[in-house]
Formats: structure tokens, sequence, C-alpha cells
């Protein structure tokens, strides 16, 4: 390998400012077509009509950036816009013919992604179509995918191990009393690879094993989190349905049908690397091709899964980088947080006992206040830089993060029992003083 290949090498990692740049520049412009799109679900809009001025938007603003540079720099969707409703799972994102439109009260979850040269920054987000705050279990399955986003970003970072943010998904999970999503994998990004070999489960089972992996600095991932209010084990129901694809570039089949070549060679020269949506192809020879494509794994099909009736799935998805001074979430913007009911049960539902259970035996409290920056923050812009941050448990992600949603909301009672934790001798020692009041 010459030097000049070593250096590109290289520089494709996040050692590079201009590799970090097009991330956070494709982070952008995903974050601003999510508000687009949430801007457009209203009851009775069309589904597909919004995830057409979703991916035109990403389009756009992709389009207008490096234009005047010699090498030619692809740049676009990374992922078509889907919007899943209630019970479906993912990877709606319909044919220009279809009619389904959105209704008042629905749980709408809108998953996408943008790419500047190659480098990918995805986005999942659950929006309620009602006015007002979010209760009941609604609230209880976006605020247990929330909180396991928050609790998985603590967890990836340089040092850490797949299995910890597996554990820590499903210890929310059940605190929420919702389940996992069965078969969701939160993957590696690498520049024009979308689901890089290096993953997370989010649950584990004896159907679906991945390697033990841990997270390296320079690293960036797209985590992935879905939850139910079911069983967590979605199926297929039509195969019609499914309009998302992506191109097999190890896979070579010598196609029978004329359409089927047809179709190919379109896939091929417009989406040879990033999954697509069948919209974006010529539609009657898309039906009849795509078929014997698949049939011989030339595309890998993104399915939409199904949870039971009734039920209820929420989606979070983001792109972290493990950069050296800490792990950066994009887009950095994040929704608002949906009350749970859990959090007002003082103690008595279960996500009361987990924080009971781990707050006495845990080392929490100094992670607690680098958490807390909202409640605590004369005291972190003061002594921060005097704290050192310990090596913490996926207990100590965990009860940080219950703790501090609970302060937020009960302020008064949260106090009164983080005073009562038998650390806050230590507490008070690393901060040189007392220990810092709430502020009312």
């Amino acid at each position: 390998m010459s030097d000049d290949e070593t250096k590109e090498e290289i520089e494709l990692d996040l050692t590079s400012s201009d590799v970090v740049t097009k991330y956070k520049s494709a982070a952008e412009i995903v974050n601003k077509a999510l508000h687009l799109v949430v801007s457009e679900c209203k009851p009775k809009a069309k589904i597909v009509d919004i995830c057409e001025k979703g991916d035109a938007f990403i389009r756009e603003q992709a389009g207008s950036m490096y234009k005047n540079v010699k090498k030619k720099i692809e740049r676009g969707v990374a992922f078509p816009t889907c919007i899943s409703v209630n019970n479906t799972v993912c990877h709606f994102s319909p044919m220009g013919g279809d009619e389904t439109v959105l209704e008042e009260n629905d749980v709408v979850k809108i998953d996408m992604g943008c790419h500047i040269d190659g480098f990918i920054a995805v986005v999942a987000h659950t929006h309620v179509l009602h006015e007002g705050p979010v209760a009941g279990r609604a609230a209880d399955v976006i605020a247990a995918a929330n909180t396991a986003a928050e609790v998985a970003l603590r967890l990836v970072r340089p040092g850490k191990k797949n299995k910890d943010v597996t554990d820590a998904i499903q210890k929310v999970a059940a605190a929420y009393d919702c389940k996992v999503v069965e078969g969701v994998l939160s993957h590696q990004l690498k520049q024009y690879v979308i689901d890089g070999n290096k993953v997370v489960l989010s649950v584990g089972n004896p159907e679906t094993r991945v390697d033990d992996a841990e997270f390296e600095e320079n690293e960036v991932y797209a985590v992935d989190i879905v939850m139910s209010t079911g069983d967590g084990k979605p199926k297929l129901l039509d195969e019609k349905q499914t309009t998302i694809y992506k191109r097999a570039v190890d896979k070579n089949y010598h196609l029978k049908m004329k359409a089927s070549r047809f179709i190919f060679s379109e896939i091929s020269q417009k989406f040879p690397i990033m999954p697509f949506s069948a919209r974006a192809l010529e539609e009657k020879r898309a039906r009849l091709g795509l078929v014997e494509c698949v049939n011989h794994d030339l595309l890998q099909p993104y399915p939409v899964l199904h949870e039971k009736p009734g039920d209820l799935v929420a989606h979070i998805k983001f792109t972290v980088l493990l950069m050296p001074n800490g792990s950066d979430r994009y887009p950095s913007s994040r929704p608002d947080f949906n009350s749970s009911a859990f959090f007002f049960r003082e103690y008595s539902g279960k996500a009361g006992e987990q924080c009971d259970a781990n707050i006495g035996d845990s080392t929490v409290p100094m992670l607690f206040l680098w958490l807390l920056n909202d409640c605590f923050e004369e005291y972190a812009m003061k002594r921060r830089e005097e704290v050192k941050e310990r090596d913490f448990t996926v207990e100590d992600a965990l009860t940080a993060f219950f703790l501090q949603n609970m302060y937020a909301q009960l302020l008064p009672l949260a106090w009164f029992r983080f005073l009562q934790c038998p650390h806050m001798g230590e507490l008070g020692e690393a901060f040189g003083t007392s220990a810092p009041g709430p502020h009312f």
C-alpha cells in the first residue's frame, strides 16, 4: 500500500476533522428533516406524502453542499423516510398510490437517514398526534424508549462492551412494564456502511446471537431502541407492504426476467449501496422485478413488521460518535420527555423499586452530580473540573437516569430520598462542601 493510500485510509475515521464535519452536516440535515416531518404529521395527512417530503428535503439540503469541489461527493438519503403507526414496528414507507392516513392519537414513529460522502447520520423519533401531555401506556412505552436511549448513550463509550448496553436496555424495559422488540440491532457505521459488523443486540434470545465486542475510540454507531407494550415479537403480515431494500453488493446472479434485469440495472446506477424506496423506481416494472431480485439475495428487504392490534410501539434512534473527549450524540437536540405513570407511584411501582434496589449499594452519587446539570447548575459549573468521573456500571447509569427524571418531576420526594443515600458523605467530600440543595 502506498503512502497516499495509507493516508486516505487513516482519514476515513474520526481522527479526520473533515470526516467529523461530514457526520455533523448529515446529522444537521436529518434533524431539520425530522422537524419538517413532525410538523407534517397531522390527522388525515397521507403517510406517503409525508415520506416523500422528508426524502425530498434531505436530497435538496444534501445536494446543496460540496457542489464546488474537484472530486464528486455522493450525498443524499441514507435511509428512506418511514412512518410507522401504533402497533406497526418499522419500515412503513408506502408506494405512491397508498391512501393510508394518520389519525388523532396515533403513536407515530419517524425513521430516516442522511449521508454526506457516505458518512451516515440516522434518527428515529416517536411523536403522538395529541394535544397536551401523553398519558397511559403510550407514555410508558415512549418514556421507556427515551430512557433506554439515554442510558445506552452513557454506556456506548470506549472500554464498555455491547452486552452492557443490552443488559441496560432490558432493565429499562422491565421498569416500565414494556418489552424490547426482538431482532433490533444497533450497528457500527462506516463510510457507505449502514450495517457494520460490530453490533449491539437490544434483547438476547437463543435464536439471535452476536459476537461480544468492545467499543473503541473513533468509532461511530447507530443506537436503535424499539420498545413495545406487547410481547416484543413482531410478525410480517403482508410481504406486499415491503418497499425498502438495499443492494447486496457481495451477491451475483444472472436474472431470468427482463423486468428484473431492468430494475436491477436501475438500482445499481441510482442506489448502489444505500437503502432505497421502491417509490423511486418505475412502479410497474418494480413490482415484477423486485421479487426475483429478493428471491436470489441480490436485494436485502426491510420488512414492515407488526405487533398485535392494540399494542403500542415506540422507536428512538440516534448516531453516536466516540470522540476522544466523550461520546457525542447526533442529532444533539432531543425530543420532549413523555412522563410515564411509573414516575408518579411514590416507589410502589417498578421504576421506584429499581431505584430503591440500586441506590443502596451503588456508586451513583458522583455520577448523579454529573448528569443533573440542570438541577445542580451552580455547583456543576463551579466544581465540575474538580470531580473525576469514576468508571460506572449498568446499574449506575440506569439509576442516574431514573433519578434525573424523577427529580425533575418530583423534586421534594426525590431530594428526600437522595439525602438518605449512604454515599452522601462521599459526595460532600468530592465537592469539598456540604451537598448542594435543589433549585426551587
